[in-house]
């Protein structure tokens, strides 16, 4: 039973799939929410993603995930898949001219 409701039905959702539109690392099933702000505060935009140790685990990470260039996935300093490179979820950066 992985629910609150007493019964053994199992019914509770496991957490969004790696590149669903996210808030928090609670809301994934991998217990990661890669939130572009976090990196680039004029950027916006958050999808869950995985954690890693090498590129390689993210090309994995975001061909499963069915995105567009997993090719180019890059694991991060902080040892989370980056999905910008992949191109899965929707992103936006503010534009800055002098």
């Amino acid at each position: 039973d992985d629910d609150s409701a007493g019964d053994d039905d199992d019914s509770a959702s496991p957490g969004l799939p790696v590149g669903a539109v996210c808030s928090e690392d609670a809301q994934c099933a991998t217990g990661v929410c890669w939130d572009f702000a976090d990196y680039d505060p004029y950027c916006f935009g958050a999808v869950c993603s995985d954690t890693c140790q090498t590129d390689a685990e993210c090309v994995t990470v975001f061909t499963n995930a069915g995105a567009s260039s997993p090719q180019s996935a890059t694991c991060g300093f902080d040892n989370r898949c980056s999905p910008v490179g992949a191109v899965v979820g929707v992103f936006a950066c503010a534009q800055w001219t002098p």
